[in-house]
């Protein structure tokens, strides 16, 4: 979404996101941010620096997170790739690679949801395209990791939702990404029934 706030934690995603987004000034609407600066609730005033449109709270205490996305979602749409629970009637909905932070009174249709991260996971680049081909280094081998571990949640959807050829459909995407967790084919088996 254009203007979107990107919250963003663990390495592979922080470094590759900022790197495009500030370095290569890909999709420079888009306000990345390091959760872990921004939950700090010291760290937080670089950001502002470099972002006086986004709104924080006054006091930086166990709240502040809650408070800034509530402050923020008003005007702009916010985007995760960690969940976290949400207070004031706000809820996080796998999109893909990303959580978007929705008011529970206005969510998409589960099949709006589901039609949603068919097209997002559609879109992306197949990990397997690039060197992981040929090469599968400590760094980039992780990233299929977490395309794994994102799939599932995405044929977890797809499951709840009884979409059961998505729900397969997926799971063998996730299973191609990383084949260990013996409970993702016994996930597989059960979309299959």
């Amino acid at each position: 979404d254009k203007n979107a706030i990107l919250l963003i934690s663990k390495d592979n995603e922080i470094f590759n996101t900022s790197y495009l987004n500030i370095a290569m000034g890909y999709r420079p609407d888009v306000t990345v941010i390091n959760m872990s600066h921004l939950f700090d609730g010291k760290r937080y005033k670089n950001i502002q620096k470099y972002h006086p449109d986004l709104l924080f709270p006054a006091k930086t205490d166990a709240e502040f997170d809650q408070e800034f996305i509530k402050l923020n979602a008003k005007k702009r749409p916010i985007y995760t790739n960690s969940s976290f629970a949400m207070r004031d009637n706000y809820v996080w909905v796998r999109e893909g690679l990303l959580y978007k932070l929705y008011k529970k009174d206005n969510l998409p249709s589960e099949k709006a949801i589901l039609q949603r991260n068919d097209d997002k996971w559609n879109a992306y680049i197949d990990p397997y395209e690039g060197s992981l081909r040929s090469y599968k280094h400590l760094m980039l081998a992780s990233n299929l990791l977490l395309y794994r571990i994102y799939r599932t949640e995405t044929a977890d959807y797809f499951f709840a939702g009884k979409d059961f050829a998505g729900a397969e459909r997926h799971y063998k995407a996730a299973i191609r990404y990383d084949d260990s967790d013996v409970k993702l084919f016994q996930r597989l088996a059960a979309s299959q029934m």
